[in-house]
């Protein structure tokens, strides 16, 4: 699938680039887990939204339903339809957690720190993230979508949108977790043409598919070593 071949780049890009400069190594972690906890977030890709969440807006809850799992509620005070929250998938979590140890690698992640800051700390305008991914895509000639549409941080937004519908979520459901209306989703995702096509465009994450008891034992392990990394920075 195409989202998954331009991750697997971005991710690759950051493991592997030949420069090592301090600040640009952070930035090109930064824009692969701002397009992982965007597409398993439900926020949108603006400065109200993903761009204003701080680590202390955010809940790490166990579900009770699902083996104790760990669940991250977001809450997004400004967003562009008022203040709500943004329940993050269990791979989600994982991805949440696993950046926020990046970031205290930097001498970023502290409660009152913004989830996606700029590298010194402080707000990041989401338009940098948009124009680094825009670079990338032009270097490596994936711009454009299968429908012509050019891909943009939406893009991510608008795939978690679709494999919701492609996994059995019902309109209503989709439309509250994305803060939308359903009637954007109706039009803009479930027509007759998406309702024959959806299962077969739709782009199924590994990590969602297949969520085992150690997935869940590696996500706690995260959680807790970030708590002792933030209690030695206090000290």
């Amino acid at each position: 699938a195409l989202m998954q071949k331009i991750e697997a780049k971005i991710r690759h890009h950051a493991q592997h680039a030949k420069d090592t400069n301090r600040i640009r190594t952070f930035a090109r972690w930064r824009l692969y887990y701002y397009i992982k906890i965007l597409y398993h977030s439900g926020a949108r890709p603006i400065m109200s939204e993903l761009g204003s969440i701080r680590w202390n807006s955010i809940d790490i809850r166990e579900d009770k339903r699902h083996n104790q799992s760990l669940t991250a509620i977001m809450r997004i005070e400004n967003g562009k339809n008022g203040p709500r929250t943004a329940v993050m998938t269990y791979a989600g979590t994982r991805f949440l957690l696993k950046w926020r140890q990046i970031c205290i690698e930097f001498g970023l992640g502290k409660d009152d720190d913004y989830v996606f800051p700029h590298h010194e700390g402080g707000t990041l305008i989401h338009w940098h993230v948009g124009h680094q991914l825009r670079r990338l895509l032009i270097k490596w000639d994936l711009r454009k979508l299968p429908t012509g549409e050019n891909i943009t941080l939406y893009s991510w937004r608008s795939s978690s949108i679709t494999n919701r519908l492609a996994g059995g979520w019902t309109v209503e459901r989709v439309a509250t977790a994305f803060n939308t209306s359903i009637q954007t989703i109706s039009q803009s995702y479930y027509s007759e043409i998406m309702q024959q096509n959806l299962h077969r465009w739709a782009n199924h994450y590994e990590e969602e598919i297949h969520w085992h008891s150690s997935d869940i034992d590696e996500t706690r392990t995260i959680k807790l070593e970030i708590e002792k990394s933030l209690k030695k920075k206090k000290k």
